[in-house]
């Protein structure tokens, strides 16, 4: 007779069977990740796909444990744990079939979306058909896990449960320390398959590292079924029955739990939408945040499962504690929306002060999503061992109990996740899904409590009820806001620009920086905000950089600097130099819409047709912002927009395209990171027309030349003719579809109407300028790229490699990348030499032809070719102005040394080109050799007689000389020339001459020079144009004050003198104390007087020139606060409250259109309103 298992025997073996459900969690959380990225280049990574294979996968569990609990009796006769191993061998077995049935469900799926995909419910049907004909064996192998073993903990009906425990309450505990141990299982999978496995070993081999867990498991239970003899539980049949028919906790209690568990689920996966969502946008989109986003969430459940185990009371009634877990979540959740608003800040602080390696900032990362999840997840994963044990899975009745109770529970994850991602999150935000979400806790805990047998009736439950509707208000009138400014600020990429700063400023500074926010939205898959300032107009998707254009705002006053226009250039360029040099242009694909400005370039060419895909909605609401830079491409008929993941369209396609352009965000983006891969390269080739283009977007300033080498050797491993151009920090890959070399040729037929009209906004303005941002291609590409690793789907090199530098990026660093990327083909490229037939015939023609080429070359910032070409030239012929720009390029590209005495020599051998000695004289002021820029200048004067620059330079350099008679004659005939030249051009009288805007230290040269001449009066005017720009400069203000006092000027004097003493500020701080006393009860001369003293030692306090601004405008004298205020603005551009309060003036005053462009600035400024100031 076979006798039962002794008690120790039994403890080795539940410790046994707690290794093989770690072991277990570990490999199904590996394969989770490594199957949905699979099935994420077949169905696309779009919301709906991506649900589509999350549900699939989560209702094989679901369905597998049901199963498992419905046949649990059927096989008794078996041992538990012989049943366990065979299952994780098939579910190895299954993991290494999937692979496998992936690539061949390809042409099915190719064939449903031809005769399907019209229709999105049956489209959408069908994927949910294909991706459970791929899982639903292999998760619902995995869903029967945990109710076999729940078979072993429930323990024998006979026994007790250890220590003298009785056996139902030692079921549940066990029960819920198997989950607990399956869960930490989960944990470790995930961190293993995101943090090692998939950078070190690629996606294949993670894969079969999953199905060596499996085997491992099932090894394991076969040892541990040897050691306990072929049943564990001995007995008659009649005694199993009837523990098979213990009832347990029937009726409302059971329902109720089962409710509360499934509830539960589902409100936890709205928790985990959210957060994923929010933390995001401080964490980055890198596959490592999520990784670490899904660890903190298993963490929790896995710690809380533990915790939950521990609570099981023997013939304890469970809704109280199952109550008290929801409240828990509920009180934690609310309190992490506080801590959610300081995330940015701590991730900044904790950058500063640890200054961590890049491992180290993953590290500060998970500490971070640990403080904002981990507490709530304690609560939700507490749930399910005290909903087991409240069941009381007593013997066989075990695995019937675990696999409802864990389908339920499945089940509402699976609608949850449904709700949270397509409804709640999108339409209202992720803060509001949270604040619902933490309703839904409390509302479970109300019902758990108002249901339970133990809790007094009426007192204690109309307490709690009342308790929870003021918790319910508070959610609603008092649940702290989330701003859009500071959430989307960037810390994971710009942590080193907020350094150093403490709470106030750090959100200054990032309120200042978004400035108006235009849009702030949460899609489907993103978020994205579309912001203004006055230098730029900006979309993020997911708090990172994707599109920058001006910001479509007047300037109100004339500006010295020109304006920015972000990467408009790059954008624009993507469309044109593929449309210009493909054979056909009838039918083309944009990826990734963006600002839209790529596809309205486009559109500016003779095309058919042209399909954009993009991925998110809100990216398209958010490029609606932009329709003043890209001509509102959506509303041109030819235009089709698809709302769908690139890859998925390109696989599902069969239509060819003749030019593709793709313009992903960064590729180390997850989801992005995919079109970036080898393998997308040979798909969009397969969709190419023979002789089509396929052109890429290539963001480097995140990159090492040696990741750019690995997407380039990736890229030319599928296209062998590839030509590479550049424009600002990015790249654009061009390459033919055909074998034949891309040449270059159609660039010189040049183009008209829109086409030209669009290309001139960004510098382009002929076709040498186009032709300039070549770098490499051909042949010299592939000679310069040495042997390396590819960028593929299974080893997802730049995915993975660099978010880890990008995080833990110093100052510096980004620098160090630019110049090392701008040299990486030093000396191995010619550029469009072997790629060009030049127009002309005779040496002399294509001599010019490279001079001028090489000029442009220079113009836009690449002197590394601008020598090349410049070089070819003097060989076909010698000539002046390819020897000024060899030399200006030697310059410019960090060889002053050898630049100057080419120059020399050039100079003299072409003495009468005034450009080369413009050139020349540029690097001897920069070497301070002013005996030859003053021999040059002079030179150059004779060939140019009253040329600006010479007369400037002489009179530079005759005044360091110690010649000051001539100095001042040269530099007066300077004023005098440009004075001329300005009334000429008919400039507004009060710009005065434009040699003070030219020169810039000019004021000081001349101001010195007649001061000393004792020309004071004359002295002054120079003098006060050159403190305007350069007011910190004591020198010129002491040269100033001392004009002023000898020509008669006392009081002008006093005021600058005051300005010079060391106690300035001092001086000004105590006058405007005072006068902010005197403000409302004093007298307002006095206090206007205090005002102005104050103003004179320190012009440059703010507090001090608002108030004196608001005085004068309190003393009537608007026309003097105007003049301060300009004055201000003059010397500090885009002051906000100078701006803000100028325009209050002017709209006041009667000046409306004035103040209305200026409101919109001080809006684009500050991120909101101006708001008026009314004294009296």
């Amino acid at each position: 007779m076979t006798l039962p298992l002794q008690a120790s025997l039994r403890d080795r073996m539940f410790r046994g069977l707690l290794v093989c459900l770690f072991v277990s969690g570990g490999s199904g959380l590996i394969y989770e990740i490594a199957w949905v990225r699979s099935l994420e280049l077949v169905f696309g990574a779009t919301s709906f796909a991506v649900a589509t294979v999350l549900a699939a996968f989560m209702g094989g569990l679901a369905l597998g444990s049901w199963l498992m609990g419905m046949a649990a009796d059927r096989l008794e006769r078996f041992h538990p744990l012989r049943i366990y191993a065979v299952i994780e061998c098939l579910i190895g077995v299954a993991g290494l079939l999937v692979p496998m049935a992936l690539h061949a469900l390809v042409p099915l799926y190719q064939s449903i979306w031809i005769h399907f995909h019209s229709s999105f419910a049956v489209f959408g049907l069908w994927r949910l058909v294909l991706c459970g004909a791929v899982l639903l064996v292999p998760t619902a192998l995995m869903g029967a896990t945990l109710p076999v073993a729940s078979r072993l903990a429930a323990g024998d009906p006979g026994s007790d449960g250890g220590a003298g425990i009785p056996w139902a309450t030692g079921a549940g505990r066990r029960v819920g320390l198997l989950y607990a141990c399956n869960t930490l299982g989960a944990l470790v999978g995930c961190a293993a398959a995101g943090l090692a496995l998939l950078p070190a070993i690629g996606l294949r081999r993670t894969e079969w590292a999953a199905v060596g867990l499996n085997l491992l498991a099932a090894a394991w239970a076969l040892l541990l079924a040897r050691r306990t003899g072929t049943r564990p539980f001995p007995g008659h049949v009649e005694r199993e029955l009837r523990a098979a028919a213990e009832p347990g906790v029937v009726g409302r209690t059971a329902s109720v739990l089962l409710t509360l568990y499934a509830v539960s689920g589902a409100v936890a996966m709205v928790y985990e939408v959210a957060w994923s969502r929010l933390l995001v946008l401080v964490l980055g989109s890198s596959t490592y945040s999520y990784t670490i986003m899904l660890m903190t969430f298993l963490a929790g459940l896995a710690i809380g499962a533990w915790l939950g185990a521990r609570l099981v009371k023997d013939q304890a009634d469970p809704l109280p504690v199952a109550a008290l877990c929801q409240v828990h979540v509920a009180l934690t959740t609310y309190a992490g929306l506080f801590f959610l608003r300081e995330l940015p800040f701590l991730y900044v602080v904790a950058y500063d002060r640890l200054r961590p390696s890049p491992r180290g900032l993953l590290g500060v990362q998970l500490a971070l999503a640990c403080g904002l999840m981990i507490l709530p997840t304690l609560g939700l994963g507490a749930m399910f061992p005290i909903t087991i044990g409240g069941l009381r899975p007593a013997g066989a009745r075990a695995p019937r109990v675990v696999g409802w109770a864990y389908a339920w529970n499945t089940l509402g994850a699976i609608l949850g996740s449904v709700v949270a991602g397509f409804v709640l999150v999108p339409r209202w935000g992720s803060r509001e899904a949270l604040l619902l979400g933490v309703a839904a806790s409390a509302l479970l805990g109300l019902a758990g409590f108002a249901l339970a047998r133990s809790v007094p009736r009426r007192r204690l439950r109309l307490l709690l009820a009342v308790s929870v509707v003021a918790f319910l208000i508070n959610l609603i009138v008092a649940a702290p806001a989330l701003p859009p400014e500071v959430l989307s600020s960037g810390v994971f990429r710009y942590a080193d620009r907020y350094s150093g700063l403490d709470r106030r400023t750090f959100s200054e500074l990032a309120r200042a920086s978004h400035g108006e926010i235009l849009m702030f939205k949460e899609g489907l898959t993103c978020t994205v905000t579309v912001f203004r300032t006055t230098t730029a107009r900006t979309l993020l998707v997911n708090g990172k950089p994707d599109a920058s254009a001006p910001p479509g705002l007047v300037e109100p006053f004339v500006r010295r600097a020109p304006a920015r226009i972000g990467d408009l250039p790059t954008q624009v360029l993507l469309a044109h130099i593929p449309l210009l040099l493909a054979p056909r242009t009838d039918r083309l694909l944009v990826i990734g819409l963006g600002s839209g400005v790529t596809l309205g370039s486009a559109l500016t060419h003779p095309v058919q047709r042209v399909e954009c895909v993009e991925l998110e909605d809100a990216v398209v609401k958010a490029s609606r912002f932009f329709d003043d830079q890209s001509g509102a491409p959506l509303r041109d008929p030819r235009a089709r927009l698809l709302v769908n993941d690139a890859r998925n369209h390109l696989l599902v396609t069969g239509e060819p395209y003749d030019v593709i352009i793709s313009e992903p965000s960064n590729p180390w983006v997850a989801g992005a990171a995919g079109l970036f891969t080898k393998d997308f390269f040979e798909l969009a080739r397969s969709r190419l027309a023979r002789g089509g283009l396929f052109c890429q977007w290539l963001q480097l300033y995140e990159m090492t030349a040696d990741d750019f080498r690995a997407i380039l050797r990736s890229f030319t491993a599928v296209f062998p003719e590839v030509q590479v151009f550049r424009a600002a920090s990015d790249a654009i890959l061009v390459a033919s579809n055909g074998g034949a070399p891309v040449g270059l040729d159609p660039f010189l037929a040049g183009v008209s109407g829109r086409a030209a009209a669009d290309l001139d906004r960004v510098g382009i303005r002929g076709p040498r300028d186009l032709l300039a941002h070549h770098w490499i291609g051909g042949a010299e590409l592939r000679a310069a790229l040495s042997p390396g690793p590819l960028n593929t789907d299974d080893n997802m090199l730049i995915e993975f490699t660099t978010p880890l530098r990008m995080l833990a990026r110093r100052p510096g660093d980004q620098v160090a990348q630019a110049t090392e990327l701008a040299g990486m083909f030093a000396g191995q490229t010619s550029g469009i030499l072997p790629h060009l037939t030049p127009p002309g015939a005779g040496r002399p023609a294509l001599s010019r032809f490279w001079a001028q080429m090489s000029g442009s070359t220079l113009a836009g910032g690449f002197p590394d070719l601008a020598v090349v070409y410049a070089g070819h030239s003097l060989q076909m012929e010698r000539n002046p102005e390819a020897a000024r720009i060899y030399g200006e390029s030697l310059a410019r590209g960090g060889q002053p040394a050898a630049a100057r005495p080419w120059l020399e020599a050039a100079a003299r051998e072409f003495p009468h080109n005034a450009a080369l000695l413009r050139s020349l004289v540029a690097l001897e002021r920069a070497d301070l050799d002013w005996p030859s820029v003053r021999r040059h200048a002079r030179a150059l004067e004779k060939l140019e007689p009253g040329d600006r620059q010479a007369l400037y330079w002489a009179g530079e350099s005759l005044f360091r000389l110690g010649e000051p008679g001539a100095a001042n004659a040269a530099l007066t005939s300077l004023v005098a020339v440009a004075g001329d030249s300005a009334r000429g051009r008919g400039a507004a009288a009060d710009r005065g001459p434009l040699a003070y805007d030219e020169f810039p230290d000019l004021g000081y040269l001349l101001g010195s020079l007649r001061a000393a001449a004792g020309d004071n009066t004359t002295a002054i005017e120079p003098l006060r144009r050159f403190l305007r720009d350069h007011p910190a400069d004591h020198e010129a203000r002491a040269l100033l004050a001392d004009a002023l006092e000898r020509a008669g000027r006392a009081g002008e004097a006093l005021a600058e003198r005051r300005r010079l003493s060391a106690d300035a500020p001092q001086q000004a701080a105590e006058r405007l104390a005072r006068a902010e006393a005197a403000w409302e009860s004093g007298p307002r001369d006095r206090a206007h007087a205090l005002l102005v003293a104050a103003h004179e030692y320190d012009p440059d306090n703010d507090a001090v020139t608002f108030l004196l601004a608001r005085s004068f405008a309190r003393l009537r004298d608007r026309p003097r606060a105007i003049a301060l205020l300009e004055d201000t603005l003059d010397s500090h551009p885009d002051h906000p409250w100078a701006i803000g309060y100028l325009g209050q003036l002017d709209a006041e005053g009667g000046n409306k259109p004035r103040a209305r462009l200026l409101a919109q600035r001080y809006v684009a400024l500050a991120g909101r309103a101006w708001e008026t100031i009314v004294d009296r």
